[in-house]
């Protein structure tokens, strides 16, 4: 009987190693194009982020990108909420709760400024 998690056993007496699902490899290939999508653009501008550029920094072939994405734009159609997200809840998990107003706003436009400043690539 196969099982759908197949396990190894990379020495004898050595504890069983499991091997990642079809699906666990589907989304580590889908996040590294995300993440190399972010490194592009961040250094090479939205007019450099070419889906050639995207996949060799990924180090996987061109088709491969279109098992996850339909084209360019599409890729960072997708990016630009994961991103806000994260710059969201950098900020909200920095904001000091006790502040207010006019000074709440500022805590945030510089938390907003340090996270840009930590993530050049954004």
């Amino acid at each position: 009987m196969t099982t759908q998690r197949t396990l190894k056993t990379a020495k004898k007496n050595a504890r069983p190693v499991r091997e990642s699902t079809r699906a666990e490899k589907a989304e580590n290939t889908r996040n590294t194009l995300l993440d190399a999508a972010v490194k592009i653009v961040g250094r090479l501008g939205y007019q450099g982020a070419s889906i050639a550029n995207i996949t060799a920094h990924a180090k996987v072939a061109q088709g491969t990108f279109y098992n996850y994405f339909e084209s360019r734009q599409d890729i960072l159609d997708q990016l630009l909420p994961i991103m806000g997200r994260q710059m969201t809840e950098y900020i909200k998990s920095r904001m000091d709760p006790d502040t207010h107003g006019v000074e709440r706003e500022k805590q945030r436009i510089t938390l907003y400024f340090e996270f840009l400043a930590e993530h050049p690539w954004f």
